[in-house]
């Protein structure tokens, strides 16, 4: 016989292995009358296994109930007495970490107060492993009762659904995942109490972000992320159990296994009288990417309490709207159709079938035999091809003719005659109504406008501009070409206006050659002529324009006063006539070509060369006046601040 123990072959009928004395004949479960927890617990019987441990029966001496209580026996341990081996490819320290790991999920599973999960007692460590007191449960398993009756009901499994998808709310939002839900560890109480049971699997997840874990795999009830040592996990990772096991339980058979449904595997089908929001609940939980079943319990619970679909609502009469559009009663429109004067060939689709559904019609869209007068016959009427073409060619239009002059609204619908209409309507020229619709109209765009027009319009603008400002049109245009008014500063269509009147280039600007340039005799307005200075030539005709700026006619105003100012200061002072007329032509002299080279070459200098020229003329008076030397400071300085002082008052003017 096999040692189970040290791997030792006995022969013969030993009872106990002579390499290492265990007994050859013991048994993997605690015998009956064992105790536990300091004789606490008495075991009964074995109540199951599975492949993380075995659960007893057992009596609570101190409080007098039978409690079930769960030993860790892993797959592959052995059992010296009561104490548990470990199997010897953990190792005592690998063991250990289980151990530990029990019993911390032992002490979670004691924090929960939820009817649909096991209530935990009491738990503690003997043997060599470790032991979870809970309540004993009577009843069955959903597994049992599948076994025995075949399939679930509907309403059954409905039960099931919800009750265990409330308890997977209470236990993910602990952060935990029971990961081996089956029909096995779903357990039926007598008084109809739903309960989970076996969290031997049970794990910590983290949302959204990838764990190692121990691969668990229970065939046909485990999800594709399962079958990965690292894989991210979720509630969606129970839900898909919990479709798999409502599955089994409506249909009598395990599903396919994830990967056999991933390699094309269909699934099969659920019976017929499933309710549409259970079997969708069922479908959706058993999706194979992550992404296609409910991401959380509370949305496979509103799955589960859809409503059921409505039915579609019944088409609206479509004969009324017919009627009151061709301005007939029924009673007339009824003597037409069964007399032969309408044609059921040319109605409208929808009114047809309003008129078979309440029988007016056959199923082939023709009056019925028994509702035709005695020796009527159907008049053939023509066929809206026919009537189309009939008016075409009373018009002398063609069909593309006659759709533009619609479209482009030369001619309206409501001038077309009724079966006409009726004929447009069917080839969707025209809506229900009998209107143009509004996505197939080609309004034509207005006249362009013409040159008498447009020629009026900018004089109009022009004068409406010129109005607002107080200007006549020649103060704008000696404005525009002596600088007093930029081009830029003009409105967009004021600037069109000049543009196309000849007195601004193409780019909006001041042309180089202005007519103050380019002729001596510059329009100024049909009526009067600017005539330029008689001295003036074609060559020098600048000048003279220029001057008539407001700045350099000051300029030179002041030069032939500052002549005459000299003039008289000379003649003050008792010098000769002679003397003092000569140094007021020289100063003049020098004042006007002085200014012509500032107002020619260097006006913007003006600023600072005037006041010096200014400074110096009042210190050369005072030291011809023989003044004081701070007399003579004094006076040049106020000279030469009165005269900066007068050239900012002319710019501003």
């Amino acid at each position: 016989m096999h040692c189970s123990y040290c791997g030792s072959t006995n022969t013969g009928g030993r009872i106990s292995c002579h390499g290492c004395g265990a007994p050859l004949s013991a048994s993997l479960t605690l015998s009956p009358g064992s105790r536990l927890n300091l004789n606490q617990y008495v075991v009964q019987d074995v109540l199951g296994r599975g492949g993380f441990g075995i659960t007893y029966r057992a009596l609570d001496q101190r409080l007098g109930y039978r409690v079930a209580i769960k030993e860790l026996f892993v797959d592959g341990s052995t059992r010296y007495g009561t104490d548990v081996l470990a199997p010897s490819a953990f190792g005592t320290q690998a063991f250990g970490e289980i151990k530990q790991r029990f019993l911390e999920e032992a002490r979670a599973l004691a924090g929960f107060n939820d009817s649909g999960i096991v209530r935990v007692l009491n738990f503690f460590e003997a043997n060599n492993t470790a032991y979870l007191v809970m309540e004993l449960l009577e009843g069955q398993t959903l597994g049992a009762q599948i076994e025995a009756s075949g399939v679930l009901d509907a309403a059954s499994a409905q039960n099931v659904a919800v009750a265990m998808a409330q308890t997977l709310t209470t236990l993910h939002a602990s952060g935990l995942l029971h990961r081996d839900i089956k029909p096995d560890n779903i357990f039926l109480e007598k008084s109809g109490r739903i309960v989970l049971i076996d969290f031997g699997s049970i794990r910590m997840f983290v949302p959204g972000k990838t764990i190692s874990q121990t691969r668990l795999v229970t065939p046909g009830y485990a999800p594709l992320e399962q079958y990965s040592s690292a894989a991210q996990f979720g509630p969606y990772t129970d839900i898909y159990a919990l479709g798999a096991t409502l599955h089994h339980a409506l249909t009598g058979k395990i599903p396919p296994n994830a990967t056999d449904l991933i390699l094309g595997t269909p699934l099969p089908p659920l019976p017929a009288p499933t309710p549409a929001a259970l079997q969708s609940a069922v479908e959706q939980a058993m999706a194979i990417k992550v992404a296609g079943r409910p991401q959380t319990t509370q949305a496979f619970l509103d799955l589960l309490n859809s409503p059921p679909p409505q039915p579609s609502p019944a088409p609206p009469d479509a004969l009324g709207p017919y009627l009151l559009q061709q301005k007939l009663t029924e009673s007339e429109f009824l003597s037409g159709l069964h007399g032969g004067t309408l044609n059921p060939s040319q109605l409208p689709s929808d009114v047809k079938q309003v008129l078979i559904q309440k029988q007016w019609l056959d199923a082939a869209g023709q009056v019925p035999d028994h509702l035709r007068p005695l020796g009527a016959q159907p008049v053939v009427l023509p066929s809206p091809a026919e009537i189309l073409s009939a008016y075409l060619n009373k018009q002398g239009l063609t069909a593309l003719q006659l759709q533009n002059q619609l479209y482009e609204e030369y001619v309206s619908p409501d001038q077309l005659p009724g079966d006409v209409r009726q004929v447009l309507i069917q080839k969707r020229w025209l809506d229900r109504q009998g209107e143009v619709p509004s996505s197939l109209r080609r309004p034509l765009p207005p006249p362009a406008p013409s040159a008498f027009q447009t020629k009026l319009s900018q004089q109009l603008a022009l004068k409406s501009y010129l109005r607002t400002r107080d200007m006549s049109e020649d103060q704008l245009q000696t404005w525009l070409y002596d600088g007093r008014h930029k081009p830029q500063d003009l409105p967009q269509d004021i600037r069109q206006i000049l543009i196309s009147k000849g007195w601004l280039d193409r780019k909006g600007k001041v042309p180089k050659k202005s007519p103050f340039t380019t002729t001596p005799f510059v329009p100024v307005s049909p009526h009067r002529t600017v005539r330029p200075h008689p001295f003036a030539s074609k060559k020098n005709i600048s000048f003279f324009r220029r001057s008539r700026r407001p700045f350099h006619t000051a300029l030179n105003w002041s030069v032939s006063l500052g002549g005459m100012v000299f003039y008289a200061l000379n003649m003050a002072h008792g010098r000769p006539v002679t003397e003092a007329v000569w140094d007021s032509v020289v100063g003049a002299s020098l004042g006007v070509t002085g200014g012509y080279l500032l107002s020619e070459l260097l006006w913007w200098s003006l600023p600072i060369f005037l006041p010096i020229l200014a400074a110096y003329g009042a210190y050369f008076f005072a030291q011809r006046a023989h003044l004081l030397p701070i007399y003579a400071i004094g006076l040049s300085a106020a000279a030469a601040a009165l005269s900066l002082g007068f050239v900012k008052a002319v710019h501003r003017l």
